[in-house]
Parts: structure tokens; sequence; C-alpha cells
């Protein structure tokens, strides 16, 4: 087992909803369009685990000019939220990184998403023909890893995690803990138990899909996430998965205190102090 990790950067990739900002058509929506804040690509993250093992976490529609424009040249692991194309369909671009690193990939996720990503990808994990060979590998936890901190170990590192159960429409994904840091999107509710694995944490980059509306489809709108926040407690919150009824300006100006939009390339200092 490799060392301890004790500290993490989180570069935001992509802050948008399924269908970005702006969505195609060049339609902006109320998001005023000569604000570069309200360019955003669709939602995923990617986490520096003290500044050497690459950690990204989906591999959405817009992953390789994400990693390009973060000029990211390797990662070490995968963890997948969902298998919604908005987070997965950039993961053929897994295949050059394997090959520019000669390093086989891990990707994890719950044993639905990683048999639906199979499913669909099975190329990049396994090869009939000889001329091609196999780049990823795909792990799945078990339910009972759920809302639990979980050790993902390597030869190299070895840091704690919690896989947090969320419910999404009428199906569900996985939020990550990772020490003081929560990353929750596509969430319309959660089972207590899951937020009650939330405490205790200091920042919360949340999905807040359904901004300025008075209705909870498969994302939460501010309403829904200060409910949520009034038991996690977190201190900061950051809202993504936005969608282009959301200016970064208004959204700014009018947000309760510590509550404020995230933005493409927006870097969260994280710490991995034991969690409680």
């Amino acid at each position: 087992m490799g060392r301890s990790i004790s500290s993490g950067r989180v570069t935001v990739l992509g802050c948008g909803g399924s269908g970005g900002v702006p969505l195609i058509g060049n339609y902006w929506g109320l998001c005023d369009p000569h604000n570069p804040r309200n360019l955003r690509t669709r939602s995923s993250i990617h986490i520096m685990l003290d500044g050497f093992f690459s950690l990204q976490i989906d591999t959405g529609t817009d992953f390789r000019a994400q990693i390009n424009r973060e000029t990211l040249t390797y990662i070490d692991s995968v963890f997948f939220t969902h298998a919604h194309s908005d987070h997965v369909n950039g993961i053929d671009d897994l295949r050059y990184m394997a090959m520019i690193t000669q390093k086989i990939i891990p990707v994890y996720g719950h044993a639905a998403t990683i048999d639906e990503i199979r499913g669909r990808f099975l190329y990049l994990f396994e090869h009939k023909e000889k001329l091609y060979k196999p780049l990823l590998t795909s792990h799945a936890w078990e339910d009972n890893a759920y809302n639990q901190p979980q050790i993902h170990a390597t030869d190299d590192i070895n840091f704690t995690f919690t896989p947090i159960h969320q419910i999404h429409g009428n199906t569900f994904s996985i939020g990550y803990r990772f020490g003081n840091f929560a990353y929750s999107t596509d969430v319309s509710d959660f089972p207590l138990e899951s937020l009650n694995a939330l405490k205790g944490i200091d920042t919360w980059l949340v999905d807040c899909g359904q901004y300025g509306q008075d209705f909870i489809e498969v994302h939460p709108n501010l309403e829904r996430v200060m409910e949520w926040n009034d038991i996690v407690g977190a201190k900061r919150v950051i809202l993504t998965h936005l969608p282009v009824k959301a200016d970064y300006n208004a959204m700014s100006a009018s947000l309760p205190n510590h509550f404020e939009p995230a933005h493409d390339g927006q870097i969260i200092e994280i710490n991995f102090a034991p969690q409680s």
C-alpha cells in the first residue's frame, strides 16, 4: 500500500447541465454571453492528490476539451457518478491517455453503472482482435460500501473517500466525499443516511440544475439545496450543473451568504483530515 494522502486540489472541469451553456444553436437563455464564467461545459471534476495522483470524476461529452484546457497529461483512476451520456460519453478519449502513458486506467463505480459502461464501450475493456489490447479495467463497489468510508489503495497511494448514495429522479447516482470536501451532482434527493454521511464537510460542490424553477424533477432547485445544507452544514456551498437560466453575475448577487455559483476552471483546495 502506498503513502497516505493529506491534501488535494479540485479543478471544476465543467459546471454546466447536460446541454452545456450555451445550448446547441448558440442559445444562452438568461446568461450574458460576454461573461466567460457563463461558458459552461458538461459537469465533471478532476482532483490532483498530493500533487501527483490524478483522479478523474466522470468523462463527459466535453472531456477531451476540458483535459486539454487544463493541460492534464495523465489520469491514474476514474470514478463515475452514473452512466448518463453527459457524464460518460467522453470515455473513448481515455484510450489516448492510456496509449501516451502506457498504463491501463482503472475505472470504478456502482455495479449497474459499470455494467452499462462496459455494454456501451466494451472495446475499451476487451478486444478479440490481436491488433488492439484492453486499455481500461473496470471495478464495481459492493452495495454495502455506500455512505461508509472506503480506502482506495494502489502501490503508490492510499486515501479515504466515501461514496454517497443519491436519488436521481427515478434512478440513482453516486456522490463522493473526500476529507472536508464533497461532490454531489445529478441528485434530486438524498436518503437521510446520505445527508448524515456528508456532515462535517467544509466545502460542498452540489447540483443546482433546476435553479430558477419552483419544482423538482431529476435535479434540485436552490431551495432544495438550502434545505439539504441545513442538515449537512457545509460552510461553503458551490452550485454546479447550472442551466441557461443561471447567469453567473445575477446568481452571485442574489445567493445567500456562503453560497456561490461554480465556474469552469475553478480551483478548490481540500484536506484529508479524519472524517467525522
